[in-house]
C-alpha cells in the first residue's frame, strides 16, 4: 500500500489547487511521518509563495492500492498549515514553479517520472520570465530534504502502470511553469 497526502493551497482565483504526494508503507512508515515530511516541504517553501495564499495539509492521510488506485483506508494524523511571506505583485496564477522528481525506474520502457507545482510566483521570484537562482536553491533544497527524510520514503505513482518507484533526484526548471487539467 501507499499514503496519499494531498495539500491544498488557497488564496488564488481558480483555487483550491491540490498537489498529491504519494509516499511508501514499506519498512514500518507511518501516515503521520508522510503528513511531516509535506508539512515541512511546503514550510521550506512558502517564502516564495505570495502572501495572498494559505497552504493547508489535512489531517487525513489516504492509503491506497498503487496497482489500480483503490483507496483502502484513511489515516488520522495531525494536520498543518502556512502561508506565503512574499508581499510583491504576484504573477499571473497560471505561472508556477516546478521540481521535477526522478526515480530511475523504468517501467514499459519509460522512467517513472514525477513533477511538483508551486504556485504563487511573485516578480521578486523571476527576472525577465526565469526563476531567480536563489529561488531555485531553495526550492531544491527543500526537494533534497524531502528526498532524504529518514522517517518517509517519497515516491511517484505511475497509475498508467500501475505501479510506485522511490525518488531518487530532484532538480528544478529555472522557466515558469503553467500546469494545465487534462481537460484544458
Amino acid at each position: 500500500m501507499t499514503f496519499r497526502v494531498t495539500t491544498s493551497i488557497s488564496g488564488f482565483s481558480g483555487g483550491p489547487y491540490l498537489s498529491q504526494m504519494h509516499f511508501s508503507e514499506a519498512l514500518g512508515a507511518l501516515a503521520q511521518d508522510a503528513a511531516d515530511a509535506v508539512k515541512v516541504f511546503w514550510a521550506a517553501v512558502d517564502n516564495l509563495m505570495a502572501n495572498d495564499l494559505t497552504w493547508t495539509v489535512p489531517g487525513e492521510v489516504e492509503q491506497f492500492d498503487p496497482a489500480n488506485g483503490n483507496l483502502t483506508g484513511i489515516v488520522a494524523v495531525t494536520g498543518g498549515t502556512g502561508t506565503g511571506a512574499d508581499a510583491t505583485s504576484y504573477l499571473p496564477p497560471a505561472n508556477q514553479m516546478l521540481i521535477r522528481w526522478r526515480t530511475g525506474t523504468f517501467v514499459g520502457g519509460r522512467e517513472i517520472r514525477g513533477r511538483t507545482f508551486i504556485p504563487g510566483v511573485t516578480e521578486a521570484g523571476t527576472a525577465d520570465g526565469v526563476l531567480e537562482a536563489s529561488w531555485q536553491s531553495t526550492l531544491l533544497s527543500a526537494a533534497n530534504a524531502l528526498i532524504a527524510d529518514t522517517d518517509s520514503e517519497l515516491q511517484i505513482w505511475s497509475p498508467t502502470q500501475g505501479a510506485t518507484a522511490d525518488v531518487a533526484s530532484a532538480s528544478v526548471w529555472n522557466q515558469l511553469a503553467v500546469l494545465r487539467s487534462r481537460r484544458d
